[in-house]
């Protein structure tokens, strides 16, 4: 779970995840208000989830699944969502990726 580099308070799983949701790139802390951003090692993560959770279509261009595959991404899907909180860490500055 994320920590606020401001009031060094432990985020909540939910608060986490809502805040994953977000369009804006800076997660606001819920205790301080604090812009907190996403570190790069999160961003790279986030990608390499993401990229994860598409898997099952190649293996469906390989093997002919079907509704299998269907089934794989979104078990695999919400599993990677459900799991993010514990993988955010962030900062008080934003990090380039490069």
């Amino acid at each position: 779970m994320p920590t606020c580099q401001h009031c060094y308070t432990k985020w909540a799983w939910k608060e986490t995840l809502k805040g994953n949701f977000s369009l804006h790139t800076a997660l606001i802390c819920p205790y301080c208000n604090a812009k907190q951003y996403p570190t790069a090692k999160t961003k790279k993560l986030s990608f390499v989830m993401s990229l994860f959770t598409l898997s099952p279509m190649v293996l469906n261009m390989v093997f002919s699944l079907g509704y299998i595959t269907i089934l794989l991404m979104f078990l695999i899907g919400v599993s990677m969502i459900l799991i993010s909180p514990f993988l955010t860490k962030v900062s008080n500055m934003e990090e380039s990726i490069i």
